[in-house]
């Protein structure tokens, strides 16, 4: 029959692994005997424990849904803790916004820049239409480049 594996060792043993420690060293952490850890690697309680981290290391891998998981979780920690801090709370908000490209300005400017040359030839262009039309707006036209 096998043996059931208190989970708290379970965790334990995970977290020293996670730490660096050798599969040794991390049996010996964890609490179990000094025997059962001189033969660590060959255990099936380490191999199960590091395939679960390696899995876990897999998973975890960075993404932008991670990375926005992460920031959620820390605004909610943030807001309903004891200290409610509202400074990490924004610091949150602020990150999230900047993902989502709130803060930038997409918008072009489609300005025509107008060399002193051109705006001689437009002008004089305006003008003749002036004397053929004699309208109104025309003189508008060219009150306003003159002023330009």
């Amino acid at each position: 029959m096998p043996k059931i594996v208190n989970p708290i060792i379970i965790g334990k043993l995970k977290r020293a692994l996670k730490e660096g420690k050798s599969p040794r060293a991390a049996c010996l952490i964890a609490g179990l005997a000094p025997n059962t850890a001189h033969t660590a690697t060959s255990r099936k309680i380490v191999k199960d424990c590091i395939k679960e981290l390696e899995a876990e290391f897999k998973a975890s891998d960075l993404s932008v849904d991670t990375v926005v998981k992460d920031i959620e979780k820390g605004k909610r920690l943030a807001i309903t803790g004891k200290k409610k801090d509202l400074s990490t709370f924004m610091r949150g908000c602020e990150l999230e916004g900047k993902y989502l490209k709130m803060w930038t300005d997409n918008t072009t400017n489609n300005l025509i820049v107008i060399s002193p040359e051109n705006k001689l030839i437009r002008l004089n262009r305006l003008k003749s239409l002036m004397k053929d039309n004699k309208s109104n707006e025309t003189k508008a036209i060219i009150d306003v480049e003159a002023v330009v």
